[in-house]
């Protein structure tokens, strides 16, 4: 199975997993107030929250950190890449493009110099 999909499913799993807890153990009564999202993803305290054992928790937590840490690596592949190519491929290709404009608009001047420094042929 390649990792990218494993990743999938493990994050898949976990959701699902959160959801279903949430839905077989709704609170108690309801909050007084809403309260705000958090400012920041709170950390999981999976042995809370699932009703299963330590070992599988801590082993789906520990899936769940090394998906995450794939995921930061990829974003920050990603990131460097994107930057690269706006420093500096996109003004290298624009360059390029302007010295093969400017080339070619010279040379064109030039034959068209010849032709009228030449005259028209006669026969």
């Amino acid at each position: 199975m390649p990792a990218s999909l494993r990743r999938v499913l493990v994050v898949v799993t976990v959701a699902a997993l959160l959801a279903g807890c949430a839905q077989a153990n709704p609170p108690a009564s309801p909050p007084a107030s809403p309260t705000p999202p958090p400012a920041a993803a709170a950390p999981i305290r999976i042995g809370a929250v699932f009703p299963i054992s330590g070992d599988a928790a801590a082993l789906a937590l520990q899936e769940l950190r090394g998906v995450q840490l794939a995921l930061r690596r990829d974003i920050g592949t990603l990131q460097s890449r994107v930057r690269f190519i706006d420093i500096a491929l996109v003004p290298a290709i624009l360059t390029i493009l302007a010295i093969v404009l400017g080339v070619a608009r010279s040379r064109r001047r030039a034959a068209a110099r010849a032709t009228a420094v030449a005259g028209p042929h006669r026969t």
